[in-house]
């Protein structure tokens, strides 16, 4: 079996995954996701490729793929400049990393932006969580994917967000090598949602997830489903020239809170 179809397989099964984060805190992904980067790991990754992440926060997707995937190497980047006011994030994920005896994790402790220069190794599977605004999220997707295996899977969280998706789509358009092979979406953001809502969400898709493909192999080319008030939103990006120039541009978060 070829190694996507046998990743296809693999998203359509239910795995029982042990986590080891026992903090609602840590547990920043669902677990449906996190099945999907074990698997994407397992199948597209190996001696010389390596399974590199954008975004390692306190490293629950991290350390439970290193578990799980005890022979690849795994490259997190994150300079820790976000939700981490009292820099203590690198240093829970040193301590999960001796904790569990874990060997194959390595960090680049540097922006994301100018961080590619630091890659050694092909990518089997680039998993992209970092800053969440549209130029982050095509930067990375830019910058990285040169460096994707001739066969690979480049997986995108938090596609619930507008700008996440666009980004993704715009991407597609001007990359015809990589293909959409899944897409899954949630009804509403954790924050928002009931207790029993919350559960659901936790156990799948957490904010919704993007999962291209790179290779020859497969023939499926999925349409990116964009929201039904695209036209709407898209407003907001020929609006976003009148934010940067305004003299109270820098106040956009406290001015829309006060509102």
């Amino acid at each position: 079996m070829s190694k996507i179809n046998k990743f296809l397989l693999s998203l359509k099964k239910n795995q029982n995954i042990e986590l080891v984060y026992k903090n609602e805190y840590d547990i920043l992904n669902g677990k449906k996701n996190l099945q999907h980067i074990i698997n994407a790991t397992n199948i597209f990754c190996d001696k010389n490729n390596i399974y590199l992440e954008i975004g390692s926060f306190r490293g629950f997707t991290l350390i439970h793929n290193a578990i799980y995937n005890k022979h690849t190497k795994l490259i997190g980047i994150d300079n820790f400049s976000l939700f981490d006011k009292k820099k203590q994030n690198f240093n829970f994920i040193n301590n999960q990393i001796k904790k569990n005896n874990i060997k194959n994790i390595e960090f680049i402790k540097k922006d994301f932006e100018y961080a590619d220069r630091y890659i050694k190794n092909k990518i089997g599977v680039l998993f992209v969580d970092g800053a969440h605004d549209y130029r982050s999220q095509l930067i990375a997707l830019l910058n990285y994917s040169k460096y994707l295996s001739n066969e690979g899977v480049i997986i995108v969280d938090d596609c619930n967000y507008y700008h996440v998706r666009k980004a993704t789509f715009d991407f597609l358009n001007s990359n015809k090598e990589f293909k959409l092979i899944h897409q899954k979406y949630t009804s509403v953001h954790i924050a928002n949602a009931s207790l029993k809502k919350r559960t659901e969400i936790k156990n799948g898709n957490w904010n919704g997830i993007n999962i291209l493909y790179k290779g020859k192999n497969s023939k499926i080319n999925q349409k990116l489903k964009l929201p039904k008030n695209e036209k709407t939103l898209i407003e907001l990006f020929y609006d976003t020239h009148q934010y940067f120039r305004h003299r109270y541009a820098f106040n956009v978060p406290e001015i829309l809170d006060l509102i």
